[in-house]
């Protein structure tokens, strides 16, 4: 999050660090990507993003294989169950991409 005081963004190589939360920093990355999709990646910030009713849609990358560490997509939603609307699921080797609309 770097030493910025609250409600500051930094930037630095070109990446924009928000530290006012997730909901601070999905408006300018919508704003960046213009007519495109803004993406976060990793587990943390998607779930927050889930949390806060910003996600729209979710896609995973399903590997086959069980790795016994890491930090769980799912794990700590503490919200009402999420409904998602399966958009399309697309093999490749080792991975199975899957992507889903969130019902509101």
């Amino acid at each position: 999050m770097g030493t910025a005081g609250a409600g500051v963004s930094m930037a630095l190589d070109g990446f924009t660090f928000a530290t006012e939360g997730v909901a601070g920093a999905v408006a300018p990355a919508q704003a960046g990507a213009g007519a495109k999709n803004a993406g976060a990646g990793g587990a943390n910030i998607p779930r927050q993003c889930l949390q806060a009713g910003l996600l729209d849609e979710l896609s995973i990358a399903l590997a086959p294989i069980l790795l016994g560490q890491g930090i769980p997509l799912f794990r700590y939603l503490g919200i009402e169950p999420v409904r998602l609307e399966s958009r399309r699921a697309r093999p490749a080797p080792g991975v199975t991409h899957l992507t889903f609309r969130v019902v509101r």
